[in-house]
This record gives C-alpha cells, structure tokens and sequence, in this order.
C-alpha cells in the first residue's frame, strides 16, 4: 500500500518469513500471492505494474512452492472465467507467461523497413513513448473509464485532459476521430494525442485515418497500442492485429511525406514477442515465387538519382547482434562494366549455391505455426526460404552444405505434421464412438465438459493400453492427470483439486419423450427426484419384487428418478443395440445396483460412473457393476449404511446386449467374436450359462429408475 501512495510502478519482496523463522514455504507462497490479487482488486487504479517475488537461487523447496503456488493461481483464474480447461486470458488474476517471454534483461527494440517508414516493434508504456503523437482507441463518447490506454493517460492527465475532452466530443461523434495536445509539462511526452473511436471495430481503416491525419498535421513519428487485443471493444487477436498494421502501413507508404517512424508499442512482454513473430509472418507470406541468392545483393546496388520502382518489403530487422556469417557486397562500375562484374562473381559462386524444391500435399494443410517453423529456417541456417501454400510447395536457396542441414529439419517438420494430421482424423474417428467428459462445477453447476479431440484421443488409447493413469496438457497450458482406477482428473500441481471422469458412447440423441409413467416437469428442469406414494400399484411393483429377493425390510421411501439427459442418452444407446444385435437378443435388463449415501446425487445426476459406482469390484473388469440378485446388492459392502442405518439401492433399466465373460482388467468388453476388432461386445458377466452379475464399461448403458431407500 505504501508503494501505491508513493507512485511507484514496482516493488520486490523476500520469501518473507522462510529463513530463521521457519514459516512453511507453501504457507508463504500462498499468502503471497493471495495479498497481491487481492491488493489488485481493491486499487484498480494503482500505479504499481509490477510485482516481484525474490527467492535465494540455493533455496529450491521455496522456489518450488511458488511455481506451484502460482500455477495453482493460473488455474483458480482460469476456472473463475472460463471453466476448468479454458485456454489462459489476460483476466483477474495470474496467468502463466512462458519462460522465452521473460528471459533476458530486456525486450529488444525491433526495427523494420516499410518504404519511406520505418517500423519500430517493442514492449513498453505507450504513455511514456518519445513520439510527436499517440493513438488511443476509444468510442464517440470519449469515455476514457474503458480500456487500459485510456485509463492510463486519464490517470496521469486528469482534468487537464477532459477540459479538452469536452472541447472534442463533437469532432469525434462527427469524424469519428479526435486530437488533444499535451503541454510543455505534460506527464505524457508526445505532444499530441490522437483519439479514434474503435466501438465498432474495423481497426485496419481506423488506423489509417489515424495515419492519414499525422500526415495532414505533418508530425513525423506516431505510436500505436495493440489495439482491439483487450477486452473493451471488439475483440481480436494479436496475429489480426498484425496484420491490419501490415496492410495499413502498405497502403499508406507510397503518398508519406512528413511520416518517418510508426511505433507499435505492446503494454504485455508475451503479447510483444507474439506481434513480432506474426509481423515477421506477414513480411514473408508476401513472396509467392523463389528467390536466387542475388536478389539481396541488388538491393544494395546505388540506384543513382534514387528513382525507379521502389523495392517490395522484406523482413529485415534492426537488430543489436551483428551477424558474422552474412557479408554485403557493393559493386562500382559503369554501364555494362558492372554487369560484366555480377555476372562473373555470379559464375563463381554458383558451385557453392544450390536450389531445392519441395512438393508435399501437406503444406496446404499447414498450421500458422508449422508455417513459422518452415520460415524459421531461413535464420537458423542462413539461407531463402520460399512457401506457395497453395500449390503445396517450398524452395530453399543457399549454399550446399547449408540446404542439407536444412532440408533435415525441413522432412522432420513436414513428417510431424503428417502425424498430426492422422492424429486429427484418428481423434476425429475415435469422437465417432466414444467421448471423454470431466464434470465441471466452476459455476456452482455439475456440468458435463467434453474433452477436446487431441485430448479425448490420447485419454482411450491410455485407457485401451489398461494404463494406470494418462496425462495431458490442455490448452491453458496446464497439465492435467487422469486416474482410470478412480476415474479422476486432478492438475499435477494440486493433487486436491480433484474432479470426475466419465467415458460415453458418442451417439446422436433421439427427440426426447418421456416415459409415460413420469410426472410432469417443467422445460427448465433437466433432473426432478419424485417420491412414489406408497398405497400405488408402481410402488407396489417395484418393493414387492425387492422384498421377494431381499426379505422383509423396513422401507424408508421409494423415488422415481427423472434425468431427461441420461435417459435420451440410454434411450438412443438401446436403439443402436436393437438395431445392431440379432433379432431376438434381450438387450435391455432390470437389474439391482447397491450404492453408498454420498454416490446417491451425483447417480441422479450424471449416471453411472466408474468413480463412485464401481470401487468394490474389480473381478470381471473395471466396469460398474449390477446384479440379477437384490439380496447381492443389499449387502453392508454394496449398500452401506450412513449414520441413521438406511441404506440405498438402485432399480436399473441395463443394456446388456451381448454379453460374454469379463477377467481382471477390463476397460472395455472383447472384440466380438468373427468381428472386425472396432466391435465389441456390449457387456460382461461373471457366467454365461447363468450370470449373477452384468458389467458395462460405458455410462450410456444404464439409467437410474428407481431409488429405494431402506433398514
């Protein structure tokens, strides 16, 4: 807080409390990070940017808790806005910044050529920015409570700026776009402030209007934030982003005057190295044909007096490390005498210089970032690299030795996208048959979350493999484990944060209709739980059947169990198999299932499950289990009792289709026998000729139907 009233901007602080006082590191690291999100919260308007956390580099248990503890923060953030596996935002909260993003001392100033401008990229504070002008995006009104540029130069101007604010409004509702000028003892350096009103998006011609006024005011540099990357107005990303500036810069180049420099200048160090690497893909996705090694030298030839066409723009950076391995040559002459000079030296070199040509169906298939690893090359071993995405082809120029080392990594990079392609339609067809969920209650709901393909793919074939457990990063960048014995997903981080798995048959649910026997309910409701008058036939029939195998018991209640998902679910699974099956197959059971107190609700809810349906039972395979025998399931270890001694039992519709016998182990029931080895059968049992047990490996397979509650 003292730090805040003193206007500083950063602050650093010891693991407090780890050496000779002897508090433990976990303790510390959490209380840490807890005091900062909440200080963040409460002063939203702080001039502290940066907190830093400093831990004795011999120290490794600390170090360890506060990777840990702030990777447990990444995940709560992600949970908080997103759900449990939502890919990493710029939210309330931490997010995880990758280790390349903040090595080094510091961000590098990037400087490229675009004809008559000259295009500098770094991480920094616009407001701060030693540039004639600054844009800052906002809408008609001028409200400068939105978006993080805007509040920032309302904080450091305050009421000197909205004095002008007022002045303007009218400009902007009329133009769209707005100037305010900063004084001689202005906190903000440049000496104007360009506001366009962004509300709409459309941020390539507002950025050339932006433009096109610094032109009309005759100021020679200008800065841009990342503009539309926030969460104020349209959302975009950075690669669009790049792009517009890409575009927008091309289409102004040729009619600058007084425009000399356009800074980009990006607030987040990550969001920094992210521009820069799609700025670079932007320069090169321009060239569509093959280079020879000569072009770069023509481009230092004089050109004379300087006329002519000027040269396309080329991914030349500015950068500090001189380059040992490049060399420019510039040949003087007149007339044909240099001619006859580039062509000798041409001759010359052309035993050392070799052309490769590649043709593969997959480039077309290319993801952005395959595509930066095939231009990455060009640096990494100093040669051209040139990719037509549409005809499937790549051309690497250089010297021989140089396009063989290339052409190594070229063929790694094209096999491992051919294996993610099959990957793709391996994940594709196994989501076909069968989907992975977790059940997320971020909300306060338990709400059934699919895996998404790469991950649902590598989670069956873990559990086909009868591995123990599997794990997978997802795509917030946390690594997750799934426990198939308990069928249990928790981050490596925090063993605690524990949910639950559920493997189901994909299968396209019919139009929904209810049993006849059900009460109404409402459109809203998905699960209603209705308790079954005791004096009715439908009570009858269901307790004296209990009764015959169990014996005469004291019955608590009977409920009926109304889940409209689970049962459309089981509903289009028993068409498959009365389709699919010989005529003639019972497919569908009514079978018995003991369970314990605390299972009862997520039961009604999500249905069957391995992790709280199967636990007691493992013999005929890891499935959950029902028995043709009430009096099987009534027992103390089935049907445990709570502490008022009632005990819980299940009356279950089954699909147990055909059937053959489990062993130990089972994840999935045995290919069919004759059968394609994708074709299993649809249950196990314990016997064949007289089964006293049914198990089924997925959840679809069984619905809830009645709950009987006992002593």
């Amino acid at each position: 807080m003292e730090s805040h009233k003193q206007n500083l901007s950063s602050i650093a602080f010891p693991a407090m409390g780890t050496g000779k006082l002897g508090y433990p590191r976990d303790m510390v690291a959490e209380e840490m990070c807890n005091s900062v999100l909440n200080f963040s919260k409460e002063n939203l308007n702080t001039s502290l940017k940066k907190v830093l956390f400093v831990v004795y580099e011999k120290d490794t248990p600390a170090i360890k808790a506060f990777e840990t503890e702030i990777k447990k923060q990444v995940l709560k953030t992600r949970q908080k806005k997103g759900g449990r596996h939502a890919k990493s935002k710029e939210v309330d909260g931490f997010v995880m910044v990758p280790e390349e993003a903040t090595s080094g001392a510091k961000q590098k100033e990037v400087v490229v050529d675009m004809g008559h401008v000259k295009l500098h990229m770094y991480q920094g504070d616009i407001t701060l920015a030693d540039v004639d002008a600054i844009v800052n995006g906002t809408d008609s009104d001028m409200d400068l409570s939105k978006g993080g540029v805007s509040r920032a130069i309302k904080f450091k101007l305050g009421e000197e700026l909205q004095r002008q604010i007022e002045i303007q409004k009218k400009n902007m509702k009329k133009h769209g776009l707005a100037v305010t000028a900063n004084g001689e003892k202005s906190q903000i350096p440049s000496k104007f402030i360009i506001h366009i009103d962004v509300s709409g998006g459309n941020y390539k011609k507002k950025m050339v209007e932006a433009l096109n006024k610094v032109e009309e005011m005759k100021l020679k540099t200008v800065a841009f934030p990342a503009m539309g990357t926030g969460e104020s107005y349209q959302s975009q990303s950075v690669e669009d982003f790049a792009d517009q500036v890409f575009n927008a810069l091309n289409k102004l180049h040729s009619n600058v005057k007084h425009l000399s420099e356009v800074h980009i200048i990006i607030f987040d160090q990550q969001m920094t190295q992210k521009f820069i690497m799609a700025m670079q893909q932007c320069f090169q996705s321009q060239d569509s044909k093959p280079k020879g090694w000569f072009t770069k030298l023509a481009n230092y030839i004089p050109s004379g007096g300087g006329s002519g066409k000027p040269h396309g723009h080329h991914w030349n950076p500015v950068v500090e490390e001189k380059d040992a391995s490049k060399a420019t040559i510039i040949v003087y002459g007149e007339g044909h005498d240099i001619d006859t000079g580039i062509n000798r030296l041409e001759n010359s070199l052309e035993g050392d210089f070799d052309t490769k040509e590649f043709k593969d169906e997959i480039i077309k298939k290319l993801s952005k970032t395959q595509m930066k690893a095939l231009y990455d090359l060009k640096d990494r071993f100093q040669i051209d690299v040139n990719i037509d995405k549409d005809k499937g082809m790549a051309f690497l120029h250089g010297t021989k030795d140089d396009i063989s080392a290339a052409s190594d990594v070229y063929h790694r990079i094209i096999r491992e996208a051919e294996r993610g392609l099959q990957e793709g339609l391996q994940a594709k067809l196994i989501s076909d048959y069968v989907q992975w969920y977790f059940v997320d209650n971020s909300n306060g709901k338990n709400e059934l979350i699919e895996y998404t393909g790469n991950i649902n793919l590598k989670i069956e074939k873990a559990y086909r493999n009868q591995d123990k457990e599997v794990k997978f990063t997802d795509d917030g960048g946390t690594e997750f484990v799934i426990n198939f014995k308990d069928m249990e997903e928790y981050p490596t981080v925090d063993k605690t944060d524990v949910t639950t798995v559920t493997r189901r048959d994909k299968i396209k649910d019919s139009t929904f209709e209810p049993p006849s026997g059900w009460s109404t309910m409402k459109d809203s409701d998905n699960l209603v739980v209705v308790p079954v008058d005791s004096g009715s036939t439908e009570y009858s029939s269901v307790i004296d059947r209990f009764h015959a195998k169990v014996g005469k018991r004291e019955i608590v209640k009977l409920e009926r169990i109304q889940n409209k998902m689970l049962y459309q679910q089981y509903v289009a699974k028993k068409k498959l198999l009365d389709s699919q099956n010989p005529k003639g197959t019972q497919n569908e059971r009514e079978l018995w299932h003991g369970t314990a107190p605390e299972a009862v609700n997520s039961i009604n809810s999500l249905g069957f499950n391995r992790s709280y349906c199967g636990k007691n039972a493992t013999a005929y395979g890891e499935g959950v289990y029902f028995a043709v025998d009430a009096g099987y399931s009534a027992s103390d270890t089935y049907s445990r009792p709570d502490g008022q001694k009632h005990k819980r039992m299940y009356l279950c519709k089954v699909l147990t289709g055909e059937f053959t016998v489990g062993q130990s182990g089972m994840r999935v029931p045995p290919a069919k026998q004759g059968q394609q080895s994708h074709i299993l059968y649809d249950s196990v049992v314990n016997n064949i000729s007289s089964p006293a047990m049914f198990i089924i490996f997925n959840d679809t397979q069984g619905y809830p139907d009645y709950l009987i509650t006992f002593k």
